[in-house]
């Protein structure tokens, strides 16, 4: 979905320097793309978090929100 939305994936450099990026930051999809709905930027740092525990458990909780921020039709 980053990918999708930016046309960049969300870390850059050789596989040690991704590696180390991933365990330190989230990047944001705005930064790149400020036309994203904050809603759909947070639910994406949310997918990619760092911690496991942070992110969702299970894919029903990614279509509840979807459905709730009404970006998927009913």
């Amino acid at each position: 979905i980053y990918f999708m939305l930016t046309g960049e994936h969300p870390y850059q450099g050789n596989s040690y320097e991704i590696f180390d990026k991933q365990r330190k930051f989230v990047p944001s999809v705005r930064d790149i793309n400020p036309e994203v709905p904050k809603a759909l930027d947070r639910m994406i740092r949310k997918m990619m978090a760092i911690k496991r525990e942070d992110r969702y458990q299970v894919p029903q909780e990614i279509i509840i929100e979807f459905y709730a921020l009404n970006l998927l039709p009913r």
